[in-house]
């Protein structure tokens, strides 16, 4: 699940140490967009779509400042740095 996107990595640290204190597994992807690199915040993978849904909507209740969104991805992605 697709938690937040950042341009800036420390953004995208500082969410997910926040995610990581509230008990969740943050991980980060660096991904290139048209020539520009974002670093996107991720959690995951869940055993279903269905718990990645009731998750999604956990997050929602606990960070209201936050969108997530439920993605599929065959492979979890690596922080490249």
């Amino acid at each position: 699940m697709q938690v937040a996107s950042f341009k800036l990595k420390e953004g995208a640290l500082y969410i997910s140490s926040k995610l990581d204190k509230h008990g969740y597994k943050p991980f980060l992807a660096k991904e290139n967009n048209n020539g520009e690199f974002w670093y996107r915040v991720l959690v995951g993978p869940f055993a279903s779509r269905k718990e990645a849904l009731y998750q999604q909507v956990k997050l929602k209740k606990e960070f209201i400042f936050l969108s997530p969104i439920v993605v599929k991805s065959e492979n979890r992605p690596k922080d490249d740095g």
